[in-house]
């Protein structure tokens, strides 16, 4: 079970998680605590796991990595999720396509 309070941070997560938090100059005891207030959010994120077992976390515009066991935050990287596209874009009839 994944808790914030507990789950280890590997340094890869804290580097990576500084440099998007622009926390780089940060004190360890400032960044520690920023990861773990973000990461008690997690649990409402869209969750998925990938075939190596990893999970990869969807939350406040970042995609977050945890281990299969969930003890570790392995990684986070900026996610940004693509705008939707109108159905009628998608479809729309082109001429310079047609076999005519």
């Amino acid at each position: 079970m994944f808790d914030a309070a507990t789950v280890h941070l590997t340094g890869r997560f804290q580097r990576s998680y500084a440099r998007l938090a622009d926390m780089v100059e940060s004190s360890d005891l400032e960044l520690h605590t920023a990861i773990r207030a973000d990461a008690a959010q997690l649990p409402t994120g869209t969750i998925a796991q990938r075939p190596d077992g990893l999970f990869e976390i969807e939350h406040a515009a970042r995609m977050w990595l945890v281990s299969p066991d969930c003890r570790k935050l392995i990684g986070v990287k900026a996610h940004q999720r693509p705008q939707p596209v109108e159905p009628s874009t998608l479809f729309a009839s082109d001429d310079r396509h047609t076999n005519s």
